[in-house]
């Protein structure tokens, strides 16, 4: 395997760790306001049937955009950084102050 197979490939391990934990956080943050599937896709302008996929924990139909912008709707924000260790980013995702 090549450099830029196996480079590709991690990347893809660790988008998909992150898409799947960020996939539970929301799920969490719906499950607290009580909401249904059918609440919760009217409230966060989203098909209902992506509510359901996150909360199975099925990813491949939202995007980390899609996710980004679903935590905004939550009153979150994100930060990303270069860490200080090589090539590794730190995100933090923080719940706004009003």
């Amino acid at each position: 395997m090549n450099v830029i197979n196996s480079t590709s490939t991690k990347i893809t391990a660790n988008k998909a760790e992150l898409q799947k934990a960020m996939a539970k956080m929301l799920t969490n943050f719906i499950t607290n306001k009580k909401w249904s599937d059918k609440d919760a896709a009217k409230e966060l302008d989203i098909k209902q049937s992506r509510i359901s996929e996150l909360s199975k924990g099925i990813i491949k139909n939202v995007s980390m955009d899609d996710m980004f912008e679903l935590f905004v709707k939550f009153g979150y924000k994100s930060d990303v950084k270069k860490s200080s260790i090589k090539d590794l980013l730190d995100i933090t995702i923080t719940k706004n102050q009003s």
